[in-house]
């Protein structure tokens, strides 16, 4: 029903697509594109998500498997680019997840999440109590990097 946002010619900025998620029918008149009811953290997330897209990564980014989305979203969720990256973005104050499989097992993943103390003395990463199923998911997203 909207633009084709990897096809789009003319790009705006960040500031532009807050403004324009939060008030559409201001910035473009006629525009049947409901107001988004997000936090601005949220917005900026998507605004920088959007900004990102291209023809060479729409198609990707279209045949993502259901699975690998839901687990970059628990990812996203829980703030884990704070500490670590991901195909190099992110910070680095905890180790790059990609190859993580080649390094750890499953086993070990999860149970990292729940004590990081245990499995990594002086590990400064909180524990995370997360439910089955988003465990289930971030794993599966992590070991997959």
């Amino acid at each position: 029903m909207g633009p084709d946002l990897a096809g789009l010619s003319m790009r705006r900025d960040a500031k532009w697509m807050i403004d324009h998620f939060k008030r559409p029918q201001e910035l473009v008149p006629g525009s049947s594109m409901p107001p988004i009811l997000l936090p601005d953290a949220q917005l900026n997330a998507l605004a920088a998500f959007l900004l990102k897209i291209e023809i060479q990564n729409a198609k990707e980014l279209r045949e993502a498997p259901q699975e690998m989305v839901d687990g970059a979203l628990v990812y996203q969720q829980n703030r884990c680019g704070v500490c670590h990256q991901v195909n190099g973005v992110g910070m680095k104050l905890g180790p790059p997840l990609n190859g993580l499989a080649a390094r750890r097992t499953r086993a070990w993943v999860e149970e990292h999440f729940a004590n990081p103390q245990k499995l990594s003395p002086g590990s400064k990463m909180p524990p995370y109590r997360l439910n089955p199923r988003d465990l289930e998911r971030l794993t599966s997203y992590l070991m997959s990097l």
